[in-house]
């Protein structure tokens, strides 16, 4: 502690201080600076938790008059309550997690992986099995964060059977919107509530407007500037886009001559076989049986969670598909050679991702378009094992000499011209 607290207030003493960052002039000094970067700020964040742990352990904290050791950080730094709480959360998750401990102090878990763990731990009827299941969780610190947030998110949802679903979904029963005007600012503010599965509808609904706003965006910056057109061209930003999509939605529905349509009830929701028996065993009233995390899947095809009680209600009630995964995750072969992936061969193909292949683009995948990796000029078909999702900017960028593969393990590798493999 004495040499922490020595070197602090040398820094404090110093003045401000100048961090020399080096210019990146190359992709591969680019990755480097970026993961030392993001290194430092992790070793950083492991000093803070500790600074957290030695203070509640004395109980300075209370001669100040706070009530507990973060409140007292977070008057200290300025900080947020929900950083400071992160903070708290991973120090009581590495007093007693040995192994997260060690990938925690050796910088190898984000701060955000860390957060969700702690989050997860939180939870008191989880907490035996956690402890239990940290080499697990380990592993899945390789996914995206996205991607680990819901593999943390639905094993708590599995393990917890003393604080289930509940007997209704509370969110649906609880929906509400409002449009309120600020008599000030003039402005109108848009708030509201939603069941997950009504919620998942309404997002869809909103992407496709948002995505023909700005396709309209991108059209008009074309004509402007040619293909040298780019994202901070366009007329409007994304969220103006999303406002203008929404006017739409409105101006749409006032001028609809039926007065009223029935809503999609094609029941686009993908199940694992695992978590689907367990939801009918429970409609039928019989005993569940334990899911595995590893086998659980319950969401749009966009990749966002749903109540698996409420989805299998909607399922009763909905037209629906039924498509079988193969343990690679390939849906279907639609072998025939065709330029387009349409219908089934299309769906097959989304039911495998839920954004575009790219490493680090998070575009849903239903505004995606479906690229063959290997092209269908070269030879490529149109089956699943030669699809992926691709958004508009990734499937032009692909043809300027990215080599784009598909590994034994299903997922998707880029290289780029100067044969860089981009990480994932």
């Amino acid at each position: 502690m004495e040499p922490l607290i020595a070197g602090a207030a040398r820094l404090a003493a110093d003045g401000p201080i100048d961090i020399s960052v080096p210019l990146a002039q190359a992709p591969g000094q680019a990755v480097a600076l970026l993961e030392a970067t993001e290194r430092l700020h992790r070793l950083a964040e492991v000093a803070r938790v500790d600074a957290i742990a030695a203070v509640h352990a004395s109980g300075a904290y209370r001669m100040h008059g706070h009530a507990t050791a973060h409140a007292m950080a977070r008057h200290l730094g300025r900080l947020s309550t929900a950083e400071t709480a992160r903070a708290d959360k991973i120090r009581r998750l590495i007093a007693t997690c040995e192994r997260i401990e060690t990938a925690w102090r050796a910088g190898d878990l984000s701060v955000e992986q860390a957060g969700i763990l702690g989050r997860a731990f939180a939870n008191p009827r989880v907490r035996d099995q956690f402890v239990a299941s940290q080499a697990r969780f380990l592993r899945w610190t390789r996914k995206p964060l996205a991607s680990f947030e819901r593999k943390i998110t639905n094993w708590v949802q599995l393990v917890d059977q003393d604080g289930p679903e509940p007997r209704r979904d509370l969110a649906h029963e609880n929906r509400d919107i409002s449009l309120v005007q600020d008599h000030f600012t003039k402005q109108w503010t848009l708030r509201g509530t939603f069941g997950a599965l009504q919620g998942a509808t309404l997002r869809r609904i909103l992407d496709a407007y948002t995505s023909a706003e700005r396709l309209i965006d991108w059209d008009t910056a074309r004509e402007r500037l040619g293909d040298s057109a780019c994202r901070d061209d366009l007329d409007r930003t994304d969220a103006q886009q999303r406002a203008d999509a929404l006017e739409q939605i409105f101006a749409d529905a006032l001028h609809n001559p039926e007065r009223s349509v029935p809503i999609d009830t094609v029941h686009n929701i993908v199940w694992s076989k695992e978590s689907f028996e367990d939801a009918l065993r429970r409609f039928l009233g019989e005993d569940p049986e334990p899911v595995d995390v590893d086998d659980h899947r319950c969401h749009s095809l966009d990749g966002h969670e749903l109540n698996p009680r409420s989805a299998f209600g909607d399922l009763v009630v909905s037209r629906w598909r039924r498509i079988v995964c193969d343990a690679q995750g390939i849906t279907i072969d639609a072998s025939k050679t065709q330029r387009f992936f349409t219908g089934l061969a299309r769906l097959g193909v989304q039911l495998s991702f839920d954004s575009c292949f790219w490493p680090g683009c998070s575009v849903p995948v239903t505004e995606c378009q479906i690229d063959h990796q290997r092209p269908a000029a070269r030879g490529g078909r149109t089956e699943q094992s030669n699809g992926a999702p691709a958004c508009q900017k990734h499937n032009r960028l692909k043809e300027r000499g990215y080599a784009v593969r598909r590994l034994p393990d299903g997922t998707i590798q880029v290289t780029a011209p100067n044969g860089d493999i981009l990480p994932a």
